[in-house]
């Protein structure tokens, strides 16, 4: 009994630094983790048109929020999740499983988004800390395709001037850029 208690404290102490270890790399790479909240996903929504079978790529997407959200109301897009902190990737897995038939559009990945090819997306999302942008623009400067639409949360890309910006109270700022943008920026 007593070795069986060993081995299970053993198992938790062993998942607890996993997790740790995931938050650590997720907030020292790109950003911890910080979801959207429900008043700023709304907004959202209404100012992003999408058309079926377009491809969207939340880049850190965390517990899936942005991505459920606008699937509700694009059950004809495609939306991709990159992730790396473990307990926000397995919050989403939950929820995408969860109404499984509802979101077979949505597919959550467990990776580093940097080192995934972006090319697909017509519309990318990111809410991410200011310290990984030098990194992110010359990321999507090298793989975003023609009439890709780019939309950050919070703070701007440096060097490059949003197509729109919409602030307004009591929401964070969204910024809008179009892929030539980061193409002159090369």
């Amino acid at each position: 009994m007593v070795i069986f208690l060993i081995i299970i404290l053993i198992l938790i102490l062993i998942f607890a630094i996993i997790f740790l270890a995931s938050f650590i790399f997720a907030a020292l790479s790109a950003a911890p983790w910080l979801p959207t909240n429900r008043r700023q996903r709304r907004r959202l929504i209404e100012l992003i048109s999408l058309k079926p079978g377009q491809i969207v790529y939340d880049l850190g997407c965390g517990d899936g929020a942005v991505l459920f959200s606008l699937a509700d109301k694009y059950s004809e897009a495609k939306f991709v999740g990159f992730e790396v902190s473990l307990l926000p990737y397995l919050i989403a897995i939950f929820r995408k499983f969860s109404r499984y038939n509802k979101y077979k559009n949505v597919s959550i990945k467990y990776k580093d988004f940097f080192k995934q090819d972006v090319r697909e997306a017509d519309l990318i999302f990111i809410f991410l800390t200011t310290k990984c942008y030098p990194r992110l623009v010359a990321k999507l400067s090298q793989e975003i395709k023609q009439n890709c639409l780019v939309v950050v949360e919070a703070w701007p890309l440096p060097d490059l001037k949003p197509i729109n910006y919409i602030k307004e109270g009591g929401f964070m700022s969204l910024y809008f850029y179009q892929s030539a943008q980061f193409k002159n920026n090369n």
